[in-house]
C-alpha cells in the first residue's frame, strides 16, 4: 500500500526504501512523478509504508522566535545567488570539511534532479531558485551512505522532499552529521509543463538553451526576470509574453495536486532550517544596509541548524530580526490551486501551446504596464517604483 495519490509528493522515499526494486517513479498525465508497484516483485515487506512521511508523519519543529538576515560576504557569490547566497556558503562550509551537498541542479539537458555535490567548482550547478519539481532519484541512499561513512551530509529541498528524506532514513535523521534545509516554497510545479515551456522556448527563440535564470537579479533583487543563455553563448531576458512558465507558478495553475493541502506551508518547519527570500526586511524595524543585491532569511529550527550558522558566520553578514517582520505566504498557508487548473491540463493535452498560453497564461493590463515602466527604470529606483504600485 502507498499514500492517496492526491497526497503524493513525489518524494520518492518508497522508491529508496524498496530493497527489491518493486517500485519505480513514473510520470503521470499531467507530468509528475509518482511510484508505481510491479506487484510481481513486491515481497510486502512494509519498508515502503514506513519510510512515507504522509502515513508516518515525522515531528515538524516549533516556530522559530527570530529570522536571520544573511548574505556572503562574497560579492560574486551573492551576486550569482538567488538571494543572498545562504546556501553557497553553508554548502562551502560542508565542502570544506570533506562532506557531501544534495540539493536540486540541472544536466546538460535542463532536467531538474537532486545532484550530489563533493567539489567547489561543481556548486553553481546547484546555485538559484528552480520553479518546478526536481527528480530525488537514488538521491536517499546516497544520504544514508554518506552518513555511514562518517561524512557531514548537507540536504536542501522542497519541505515535502526533507520530510521524505527524514521518514526515510528512520533513526538516521538525528544524526549529528545531517544538517536539512527546506526552503520556502510555493508550490511544485509541473515538469512536463516545463518541457513544454521550453519547447516553446526554443521555437519561438529558434535556438537551443544552454540554461535558463528564472530569478535573474541584474536589474533588481526586488524586481527579478528570467533569463536564459542561448547555445551560442549569448543571453537573453525574456518580454513578459514569454516568461509565462512563471506566470503559471505565481497563478497556480499547475502545482502538484497535494500542494492544495501542503501540511508543511506554515511555521512550524520540518528542516534544521529554513531558507528562502528575505521579504518585508525592515518593515518592522528599520535597516541601514543596502539590500538590493539580494538578502537571505534564515530561520535555525533546532541545534543543529544553530550550528550550522555558526559554521558561516565569519563568511556571511548576519543580522537578528523578528520573524514578524518576514512576509512570506508559503508559511501562511497552502497554495491552492487555481480554479482552472483541470481546464488547463485538459487543453494541454489537445490544443497547441501557444494556444493555451494565449487563453491561460497572459498577464492582464496592469501587470504588463507595471512591468513595463518598471524595466525602464534604473535599478535603484526599481523596486521603489514596484513597492508604490502594488
Amino acid at each position: 500500500m502507498l499514500c492517496d495519490i492526491n497526497s503524493c509528493s513525489g518524494c520518492a522515499a518508497c522508491f529508496n526504501a524498496c530493497p527489491k526494486g518493486a517500485i519505480s517513479m513514473v510520470e503521470d498525465a499531467e507530468g509528475f512523478s509518482r511510484p508505481q508497484i510491479d506487484e510481481s516483485a513486491c515481497v510486502r515487506c512494509g519498508l515502503c509504508d514506513k519510510s512515507c512521511p504522509v502515513l508516518n508523519p515525522v515531528a515538524l519543529n516549533p516556530p522559530s522566535p527570530k529570522a536571520l538576515a544573511c548574505w556572503s560576504l562574497d560579492n560574486p557569490v551573492r551576486l550569482d545567488s538567488t538571494s543572498g547566497g545562504a546556501f553557497s556558503e553553508l554548502a562551502l562550509a560542508v565542502l570544506r570539511e570533506g562532506g557531501v551537498v544534495f540539493a536540486s541542479g540541472c544536466d546538460e539537458n535542463l532536467y531538474l534532479r537532486v545532484r550530489r555535490v563533493e567539489n567547489e567548482s561543481d556548486l553553481g550547478s546547484v546555485r538559484q531558485s528552480k520553479y518546478w519539481q526536481s527528480d530525488v532519484g537514488t538521491s536517499l541512499r546516497e544520504i544514508k551512505g554518506a552518513l555511514k561513512e562518517g561524512r557531514r551530509v548537507l540536504f536542501v529541498g522542497t519541505p515535502c522532499q526533507v520530510a521524505g528524506a527524514r521518514a526515510y532514513l528512520g533513526d538516521l535523521q538525528n544524526d549529528p552529521l545531517l544538517w536539512t534545509a527546506d526552503l520556502i516554497c510555493g508550490g511544485a510545479p509541473s515538469p512536463g509543463v516545463f518541457r513544454k515551456y521550453l519547447d516553446y522556448l526554443r521555437e519561438t527563440l529558434g535556438r537551443g538553451i544552454r540554461s535558463i535564470n528564472m530569478r535573474d537579479k541584474t536589474k533588481s533583487w526586488e524586481f527579478p526576470r528570467t533569463s536564459v543563455v542561448l547555445e551560442d553563448g549569448s543571453k537573453r531576458i525574456l518580454r513578459e509574453e514569454k516568461d509565462w512558465f512563471k506566470t503559471g507558478f505565481y497563478n497556480r495553475l499547475f502545482n502538484r495536486p497535494c500542494c492544495d493541502e501542503c501540511p508543511y506551508a506554515n511555521k512550524t518547519r520540518v528542516g534544521d532550517l529554513t531558507i528562502g527570500d528575505y521579504w518585508g526586511l525592515g518593515s518592522l524595524d528599520p535597516v541601514s544596509y543596502p539590500k538590493k543585491k539580494g538578502v537571505s532569511a534564515v530561520l535555525c529550527n533546532t541545534p543543529r541548524g544553530e550550528m550550522a550558522i555558526e559554521a558561516i558566520k565569519e563568511r556571511c553578514f548576519i543580522e537578528e530580526r523578528k520573524s514578524d517582520e518576514l512576509v512570506q505566504r508559503a508559511m501562511e498557508r497552502p497554495a491552492k490551486s487555481n480554479r482552472r487548473r483541470e481546464a488547463f491540463f485538459a487543453d494541454l493535452k489537445k490544443e497547441p501551446i501557444r494556444v493555451v498560453v494565449k487563453k491561460y497564461l497572459r498577464r492582464n493590463w496592469k501587470t504588463r504596464l507595471r512591468s513595463a515602466v518598471a524595466s525602464l527604470l534604473p535599478a535603484s529606483l526599481c523596486a521603489k517604483f514596484l513597492k508604490k504600485s502594488r
